[in-house]
């Protein structure tokens, strides 16, 4: 039987921390206040349920998976036939396909249905807009992605209240309690007085580390604030966490900090990455899959990491081929939204790579497990004799790659793939690419050339995130066939 992994031991040349302890009284009972008071004024003032659906969250992760299963059924038979009567473009697709609301009587039923695109969405908005919707009832957002196209998504009140109750619930598997203080990373400005201030009464401490002038100068305060002992969790990008761990690992004396957790998302957390900010930080940490433009949360770590529960009572998480359950092998992720009503997302393409198991979890709770994340799928590596590479192979080939500090690997051509190293010593050079090379003709067959770059730097996208693997464009890959 499957263990989950111990909680990491820190080695002796990281950087010092204190063990947390209990938060101080007025800090209880502020965030008691909140969860209590002030946080139901604060959702019946911006018409939202988050409440509520937290209150429900708690209890629904406990259920058998038999009754999970029931709700997603009964929510899905809603949406599809709202879907039906006021959305033009799923009215068309189901009739198309032949189908009808009362077909959609399982889950399985919606593989009848054809999948929909970013590309589709931002063609035209307004077909997927309920009949007569508007555009400016409904909470906008957008997301850039790994190669920063921007696509616009629209969600109610509803799939907010839901988006924020899920959230919690995630954060919740690692301890956290709403009105807790933590630091919260952020890649890009938050703007508005509404934001202001409700990060006032969440007590969550906002940086920007990329919009900063002065990096160094911010990073220098981000840890500061992470110095008061009341805050216990820090928040962020994968890939902006890294950043701080990595600074801090260069002060010579930093200051003590006394996390309980680290929780990540927006960007692939590699192997690596997790020894090394879990080292650097002093806490172990909880990994968040979502899409964030979309407002779906789609799955968490518990406390035995053991995989990403699925939060099935807002969403149903396909794979684009079943027949890889519980082999191991990756998949395309295929989502849809089941609180959305005003602008559905039903068997949307996320464009994700995860790995599907029906395992259960032995930490007891009956939501479904993915057994791993494997980043996007613009970022898998073809190679000629038909082998697909994605960014967990190259996580587990470096993993004790201790000399590089960053990577990015790039396929120049069907046969060529250039590695980017930014190198902390170069004693072990030499070895390390011989290594690599190895690694890849095993897998390859022979048949890819490794080239390498030695870069002072791999700068993030302009979202913050991490581009570790950049493969050919499908219509040069199309044309080398």
């Amino acid at each position: 039987m499957d263990q989950a992994p111990p909680v990491p031991s820190f080695t002796a040349s990281a950087p010092p921390h204190s063990i947390p302890g209990p938060l101080p009284l007025i800090d209880r009972l502020y965030a008691a206040t909140l969860r209590r008071t002030i946080w139901p004024l604060m959702n019946i003032a911006t018409g939202r349920s988050i409440h509520r659906k937290m209150r429900f969250l708690e209890q629904s992760q406990w259920w058998p998976r038999v009754r999970l299963v029931e709700l997603q059924c009964e929510k899905l038979r809603r949406l599809i036939e709202h879907a039906y009567a006021r959305v033009p473009f799923y009215r068309r697709a189901l009739q198309r396909c032949g189908l009808t609301p009362a077909d959609f009587t399982s889950l399985e039923a919606l593989r009848g249905l054809p999948t929909v695109t970013k590309a589709m969405l931002k063609a035209d908005p307004r077909d997927f807009l309920e009949e007569g919707g508007d555009f400016h009832r409904l909470v906008k957002d957008a997301t850039g992605g790994s190669t920063n196209e921007p696509t616009t998504f629209f969600r109610t009140r509803e799939q907010d209240s839901w988006h924020w109750a899920l959230k919690y619930r995630m954060w919740g598997m690692a301890g956290y309690r709403l009105g807790q203080p933590y630091v919260n990373l952020y890649n890009m400005q938050r703007h508005g007085l509404r934001k202001r201030v409700q990060d006032s009464f969440l007590r969550n401490h906002a940086f920007y580390v990329f919009t900063a002038a002065d990096q160094q100068r911010m990073l220098d305060t981000v840890l500061e604030a992470l110095a008061r002992p009341a805050v216990q969790y820090l928040a962020g990008c994968t890939t902006t966490i890294r950043i701080l761990a990595d600074y801090r690992a260069s002060l010579p004396h930093p200051l003590p900090i006394h996390l309980r957790a680290v929780l990540s998302t927006g960007s692939l957390l590699t192997q690596r990455d997790r020894r090394i900010i879990e080292t650097q930080l002093g806490a172990p940490m909880w990994d968040h899959y979502g899409l964030g433009g979309e407002g779906a949360h789609i799955a968490a770590e518990c406390e035995r990491k053991f995989g990403y529960h699925i939060n099935v009572e807002n969403l149903i998480v396909e794979p684009a081929e079943p027949e890889t359950i519980d082999t191991g092998q990756p998949t395309e992720v295929l989502v849809t939204v089941l609180d959305n009503y005003a602008w559905p997302l039903i068997r949307y393409v996320t464009g994700d790579y995860a790995v599907f198991s029906t395992r259960t979890c032995p930490c007891g709770r009956g939501v479904p497990m993915l057994e791993r994340i494997d980043g996007r799928v613009s970022e898998v590596l073809r190679l000629p004799n038909g082998v697909k590479l994605n960014t967990h192979y190259f996580s587990v080939i470096l993993s004790e790659a201790h000399d590089i500090a960053q990577y990015q690997v790039e396929q120049t051509a069907r046969d060529t793939v250039l590695l980017r190293t930014v190198w902390r010593g170069r004693e072990r050079a030499e070895s390390i690419t011989r290594w690599i090379v190895s690694e890849l003709n095993k897998v390859s067959a022979g048949t890819v050339r490794v080239l390498f770059e030695d870069v002072a730097s791999i700068p993030p996208l302009r979202s913050g995130k991490h581009r570790f693997i950049i493969a050919l464009p499908e219509e040069t890959r199309a044309g080398s066939n």
